[in-house]
């Protein structure tokens, strides 16, 4: 995935180096078992995880207010200023969050919520649109596409607060803390 990632104008790019790399014998694959992803409590109180939010948005200024924030509250932000590539991205990183701007190219924010919505392990995640127009229309069509929450821009650090403490209430109260990440490679005794 970090390699889809870096190379995000074709996965052929990815998967051509990769094959490089095996077919010199640089690089080896080795099996891992399965991660358990069951929700126990005994395990959610000894590992922390750092949340992740997604932020599909073309403006400067809102990504630099969400930017900001995430830094100031340890949150890790995936940021993507090309809707087209925005599912892909979700599935990749699984956010806790994703702030979803209304007004874009191509594709607006409704259309890509749907698409999100579609999707089975992103259906429970929250979606927060973003937008200037703050319409009853544009509120509405929200609820539509089963957005969880409605911000008008311009986005404030105390918009993007309220909105993260509602939709991950997790985070409220907790400090910043360590990422964790599995040991993907087994160590050489």
């Amino acid at each position: 995935w970090d390699l889809l990632h870096h190379f995000s104008e074709s996965p052929n790019v990815a998967v051509r180096l990769l094959q490089h790399f095996l077919q010199q014998e640089v690089l080896t694959f080795q099996p891992l078992g399965d991660r358990n992803v069951h929700n126990d409590n005994k395990t959610a109180s000894t590992v922390s995880q750092t949340a992740t939010v997604l932020c599909v948005d073309d403006s400067a200024q809102s990504m630099e207010v969400v930017k900001q924030h995430c830094r100031t509250s340890g949150l890790k932000l995936v940021v993507c200023h090309d809707p087209l590539k925005a599912v892909t991205m979700a599935v990749a990183h699984q956010p806790d969050l994703i702030l979803l701007d209304v007004v874009m190219p191509i594709i607006n924010g409704h259309e890509l919520c749907a698409q999100l919505r579609r999707v089975t392990t992103l259906e429970d995640v929250p979606i927060v649109m973003l937008t200037g127009q703050c319409g009853l229309g544009d509120r509405f069509r929200s609820k539509m596409v089963k957005a969880s929450g409605f911000v008008t821009k311009p986005l404030t650090a105390q918009k993007l607060r309220t909105v993260v403490g509602k939709h991950m209430p997790q985070l409220a109260h907790e400090k910043p803390s360590a990422t964790f990440a599995p040991n993907l490679v087994p160590q050489q005794a």
